[in-house]
């Protein structure tokens, strides 16, 4: 039967690209491809790459690939998350009382509040940011409502390379919260700051950028601004700097890859991981790298992160190593077939392809691979009458 593992060639907001590379066998269908995690898609494609498209930024999709082969179906698949620039926001809105049904993000009275606190938010949003909204390139997200008197935890997710800044979505959400006559937000218990942010606002309105351990105290930027709203409003923000991976190149030792995210400046975490098993992890300035000394057909996990701080969101691609496979037929005369053998469940499937794989391992051939034998295996084995 066809092996194959799914490559991500390129990730946006909207958009997810891919291909896969099948190895051995030969498929007796077209693929079938799905996207989870909305409104299901599916694509019967006989190319070996495709696009979904009209995705929600920031959001966890799963992509699949499934195939006929060898009288069973032979697939796999992949998360991915698309791109977005994200705020985490807190507000405490002090004219509200909580109710225990806030804790239900199901519940009646859950619902009704997050209408109610998106609409008056957007109400008095700019013309801008509202025009954002309305084609679907920027929405608010409620995570929580907790006690207090009632203290709103909610994301602004915003598609990736909009022309608005930091400042813009910073002041607009402020000012919005604070010409709202149905919700009286604190804007002193008001926050609104990017993802894995490393920023902090001091009353004076001060705003420095902390580095990593790693970075010398040089490297570490202070810049001054006002924000024009409030002298003793706090306001953290911070555009969340997503990352994403190219594989560029795939040998059956080696995988090269490349990224784009983080600023010029940026240090990057960069990790190889086989299952559950990290083989090699390692910063550096650099936006590509290769890891080396692979086992050819292993499926690795790549992963990398942008290190403002000590906290960090990872970024992976799955990848397997070329290998090269044979296709043999070979006649078993002394053997009975029995239908089980079309069953890769069954006993009779395994105890006959176990037998094989120990007689076959007897031979001159591969007693010539024994030095390098995890390199050398016999797989995919299907019987026929």
């Amino acid at each position: 039967p066809i092996t194959f593992s799914i490559q991500l060639e390129k990730v946006t907001s909207t958009m997810v690209q891919f291909s896969w590379k099948p190895q051995g066998g030969t498929r007796d269908s077209p693929y079938r491809v799905h996207l989870w995690g909305g409104s299901p898609q599916m694509k019967i494609t006989l190319n070996e790459s495709t696009a979904f498209n009209n995705l929600l930024s920031d959001h966890e999709y799963q992509i699949s690939v499934d195939v006929s082969t060898c009288s069973k179906n032979v697939s796999t698949s992949l998360k991915v998350r698309t791109a977005a620039e994200v705020f985490n926001g807190t507000t405490r809105i002090i004219n509200k009382i909580f109710v225990p049904e806030y804790q239900n993000k199901s519940s009646i009275a859950f619902k009704d509040f997050e209408t109610k606190f998106i609409n008056e938010t957007e109400k008095h949003l700019p013309q801008k940011i509202r025009e954002l909204i309305k084609g679907k390139k920027l929405r608010i997200i409620i995570n929580s409502i907790e006690n207090g008197s009632v203290i709103v935890n909610f994301d602004i997710v915003l598609d990736i390379g909009e022309n608005v800044t930091e400042k813009e979505v910073s002041d607009a959400f402020i000012e919005a919260l604070n010409m709202s006559t149905v919700l009286k937000a604190d804007l002193k218990k008001t926050v609104i700051q990017g993802t894995n942010s490393c920023i902090t606002v001091n009353s004076s309105e001060q705003i420095t950028t902390v580095p990593p351990k790693s970075v010398t105290a040089d490297s570490i930027v202070t810049t001054t601004f006002a924000s024009g709203l409030c002298s003793n409003c706090m306001t953290l923000f911070r555009f969340a700097v997503p990352v994403s991976i190219q594989v560029q190149n795939v040998t059956a030792e080696a995988i090269q890859f490349s990224w784009t995210g983080g600023r010029s400046s940026s240090l990057y975490a960069i990790s190889l991981m086989d299952g559950n098993r990290k083989i090699n992890e390692t910063t550096t300035k650099e936006t590509k790298a290769v890891f080396k000394h692979l086992l050819p057909g292993y499926v690795y996990t790549i992963s990398v992160a942008v290190l403002p701080c000590a906290e960090n969101s990872w970024t992976s691609v799955s990848v397997r190593t070329e290998y090269q496979a044979f296709a043999c037929t070979v006649l078993l005369k002394s053997q009975t077939f029995k239908h089980m053998l079309y069953n890769s469940d069954s006993e009779s499937y395994k105890t006959m392809s176990e037998n094989i794989k120990t007689e076959v391992s007897c031979c001159n051939l591969l007693c010539h691979y024994e030095r390098s034998k995890e390199s050398f295996a016999i797989s995919n084995i299907c019987f026929l009458d």
